[in-house]
């Protein structure tokens, strides 16, 4: 489960923010030196897009807007923990639940791995939210995540995801360049900040909240599918 070592105020985030969007408008699309991952793009996609076939996807949701139970997912692209359960446990959650429309999931994209390649990310995710194809376009990436420790997450590497999920990239650069997919990132900051610490838990991703009609439970990590059922179960679902 990784940590976050420093949480950046709104205000530095915002100045923050502002550079990465000035380093995203200046950035071109190519992606030569990132072509490993847009073959494992081409080569994983198919597993991607079969688990999310025929599944009602609305901006950061996905499943039935009418689902009793919804499973928010605090994630950040780099978290390795997250990319594990990417692979492990999200799969079962969208085949279980999502799909059977006994829950919804949303995704929440955040900055919690050092450097700004997270937030980069993030902001990439907000943009494609809009096209429906958030869901897509991050397990792709986390499915196929390279190290914690390594500047991998480039944007060519990001545009190359994009282009594998079939987005509009010319609409997704102009969004994920808005003040207002910034604004969305402080405001999700903000609001992970508030969820984990009225949970009393760290701050750590992959971090899910499960709410529901009898409350809700806050668990983290890559764990087995059993606890959030359990979660499921008690906030009454």
């Amino acid at each position: 489960m990784s940590q976050k070592r420093t949480i950046i105020g709104v205000i530095i985030a915002a100045v923050v923010i502002a550079g990465v969007i000035i380093a995203i408008q200046q950035a071109g699309n190519s992606s030569s030196t990132d072509s490993k991952y847009a073959a494992k793009f081409t080569a994983g996609y198919p597993v991607v897009s079969k688990m999310l076939s025929g599944i009602p996807q609305k901006g950061q949701v996905l499943g039935k807007a009418t689902a009793p139970v919804t499973i928010v997912e605090y994630m950040d692209y780099k978290c390795p923990v997250c990319g594990a359960a990417s692979s492990n446990l999200v799969p079962p959650l969208i085949q279980d639940y999502v799909r059977t429309g006994k829950a919804k999931m949303e995704l929440r994209p955040i900055h919690i791995i050092q450097g700004n390649q997270s937030e980069t990310a993030a902001l990439a995710g907000f943009g494609i939210a809009p096209q429906n194809k958030l869901w897509q376009f991050s397990e792709l990436i986390q499915q196929n995540q390279g190290s914690e420790v390594d500047p991998w997450l480039t944007d060519g590497v990001l545009t190359d995801a994009a282009k594998t999920v079939g987005a509009d990239v010319g609409t997704w650069n102009t969004a994920r360049a808005s003040q207002a997919v910034a604004t969305e990132f402080i405001n999700t900051t903000n609001a992970f900040q508030a969820d984990t610490s009225a949970a009393g838990v760290q701050e750590a991703t992959p971090t899910f909240i499960i709410k529901g009609a009898k409350g809700s439970q806050v668990v983290q990590g890559d764990v087995p599918e059993a606890q959030i059922a359990a979660a499921i179960t008690q906030v009454g679902g």
